[in-house]
């Protein structure tokens, strides 16, 4: 059966996807690395390790990581880590069938930036309530896409639903600022659980390391990395004001591996111990 709705420029259109890699399938991670196409990682077992020049980000089991083309990212999985990916186009590519039904893209261009086509900048390791959404997209497409085209078209669609909401979500503070900083403390704000930092915001701010620290101090009067710290306690805070997450989760989720980390930024800068904040206390 020929679908031709398969070939109008719909995004996204799914590529290819596996759901189990092993540091056995170092070709494959190379092939889904983020050249010219979107790459959607999850890790099943152990961890996702990520790594672009000498930086490199660790997310834990369940952690999810869009990777968009030319991003220098690449996926390396240890011995006992297990992944899943899915490759796709965001917008339209003239493709030929191949073999079992499978369409490769003719003319290969690399896919828009993030940037372009929805004027975000998305966060490589998305952010942690926003592994749930992803995992979701994956496992659905994953286990159809390959199996007719009717069932590419549906899968195609879930990852489209998906990223719709994930964009949405992101865009929700309004256009991006013109100033770079301002764009670097939005996405620092948005990233928290994703692990933000110093390098990430420069990033986004479009300057080197160095430049951007020396920037951001001269202008706002404080280092970059104070900021940061602010913002997680002041994050956490509210989090362990509303309630219903111990404290190592409300670590996790302002981006600190360990809950002995947010006791001691807590101590250090408000003075006393995070559970002083707990509803429990505050009404005792």
């Amino acid at each position: 059966m020929s679908l031709p709705a398969l070939d109008l420029p719909y995004g996204p259109f799914i590529h290819y996807g596996r759901t189990r890699i092993t540091d056995q399938h170092r070709d494959y991670c190379e092939l889904a690395g983020s050249r010219r196409r979107y790459a959607l990682w999850m890790a099943i077992n152990g961890r996702l390790v990520l790594r672009r020049g000498d930086e490199t980000r660790t997310l834990p089991r369940h952690g999810c990581a869009l990777l968009p083309p030319l991003s220098g990212w690449t996926v390396h999985p240890g011995q006992h880590d297990v992944c899943a990916c899915l490759v796709f186009d965001t917008v339209y590519q003239r493709r030929q069938v191949g073999y079992s039904g499978s369409r490769a893209a003719v003319d290969n261009t690399v896919q828009p930036s993030p940037a372009e086509l929805w004027a975000v900048e998305l966060p490589v390791p998305l952010p942690e309530q926003d592994w749930p959404a992803a995992r979701r997209a994956l496992a659905l497409a994953n286990r159809t896409w390959w199996l007719s085209p009717l069932d590419h078209m549906r899968a195609n669609l879930v990852v489209s639903e998906w990223l719709l909401e994930l964009v949405a979500s992101l865009r929700s503070e309004g256009p991006p600022p013109s100033d770079p900083l301002d764009r670097a403390e939005i996405w620092a704000r948005r990233h928290l659980a994703a692990g933000a930092d110093v390098a990430g915001m420069a990033e986004v701010a479009r300057m080197s390391r160095p430049r951007f620290s020396a920037v951001y101090h001269l202008s706002r009067g404080r280092p970059a990395g104070d900021y940061l710290d602010e913002v997680r306690i002041n994050e956490a805070v509210r989090l362990i004001r509303a309630g219903g997450l111990s404290l190592a989760a409300v670590a996790r989720a302002v981006g600190w591996s360990k809950r002995e980390t947010l006791v001691r930024r807590c101590r250090m800068v408000l003075g006393d111990h995070p559970r002083a904040w707990k509803p429990s206390a505050r009404s005792g």
